[in-house]
């Protein structure tokens, strides 16, 4: 585990299209791993899990994506993954962070939207707000 790098993004992209079957802006992926904290982990030299985010507010961070590749899922990395990138979070003095959760988005269902909002809920989210099931938002004041 540890912060995002740029040369990671083809990776990242790798692992977006292929667990969320999905398109993805490169140049977006690449500005946000490189202004706004990020985390990654690798499994056997491969990149397994990411999370980067971009800001909301000067003090409240938005966590923008993360995916967990399937085959690693209920192993702890997603849950070691977000409690390194609060810590960042932390250190870039951020006091707050905020999400959306869709199964309006490509790759997304009701039923992986359920597994998603229960594991924020475990990792001490709470949800703030919602449209009465297709999207949720969700909000955690940090350390």
């Amino acid at each position: 585990y540890r912060a995002g790098r740029p040369d990671d993004v083809p990776e990242i992209i790798d692992l977006i299209v292929r667990e969320n079957h999905r398109r993805v802006e490169p140049d977006q992926v690449r500005r946000r791993i490189a202004r706004h904290p990020s985390a990654v982990a690798h499994e056997g030299g491969e990149l397994v899990a990411f999370i980067y985010s971009r800001r909301f507010a000067p003090d409240m961070i938005e966590l923008s994506n993360m995916v967990v590749a399937a085959r690693v899922l209920r192993r702890g990395i997603g849950t070691r993954l977000v409690a390194m990138m609060e810590e960042e979070l932390v250190r870039h003095g951020y006091v707050a962070a905020i999400f959306s959760n869709s199964w309006l988005h490509p790759g997304n269902s009701p039923a992986k939207s359920a597994v998603a909002r229960a594991f924020w809920r475990r990792m001490g989210y709470r949800e703030i707000f919602g449209t009465g099931g297709p999207t949720a938002v969700f909000a955690k004041r940090l350390a």
